[in-house]
Order: C-alpha cells, then structure tokens, then sequence
C-alpha cells in the first residue's frame, strides 16, 4: 500500500458499505477554504519555486486576483499560473 498521509488515512482506509459514495470537494464550495489554502500555502510556494521573491508583492497580487477575486476563481492551478506571468508580464514594475 502507498504511504498516506495520517489525515488520508481514514479515507484510504474506508470500507464500503453500499454501492456509492458521496464525497464534498471543500475547496470553497461546501467550506470557505479557498483563501487561507491560496495565500498561506499556494501563493508563498509560487513564488518561491518560479524564483519570484525579487517581485513578491506584484506576484501575490496576481496569484490572489486570478485565484480569488476574479471570474476565473477555481481554474485549474496550471492555467491560473499561465494567467499570473500573463498579469505579471504588463506590470511595467516587474
């Protein structure tokens, strides 16, 4: 068996007991989690990975508008970072 996480264990480790599951996707459907994952955890790993820290603030304004406050909140993360160095590469300060 993969090695799981202890909080998936419970998941991984579930027996059915009827033919269907119902399962709720959290992010920021049925639990307003969408901001604390984004701005704690994506947006500080965006720019630590793509090297972005010379232009941290512009990029943290793109991630969090792509990602939280325009119409293409919820996007899948690859288009919504192709869409972050779109938005980066207008900014005349970058």
């Amino acid at each position: 068996m993969a090695d799981y996480p202890a909080a998936a264990r419970p998941l991984v480790e579930l027996q059915p007991s009827a033919r269907f599951f119902v399962g709720i996707d959290s992010d920021g459907c049925a639990f307003d989690t969408m901001e604390i994952k984004h701005k704690e955890c994506f947006c500080p790993n965006t720019i630590k990975y793509w090297d972005l820290q010379g232009v941290s603030k512009y990029a943290r304004e793109a991630v969090e508008f792509v990602n939280l406050y325009s119409k293409w909140r919820g996007i899948n993360r690859w288009p919504a970072l192709v869409m972050v160095f779109d938005l980066l590469r207008e900014r005349p300060e970058v």
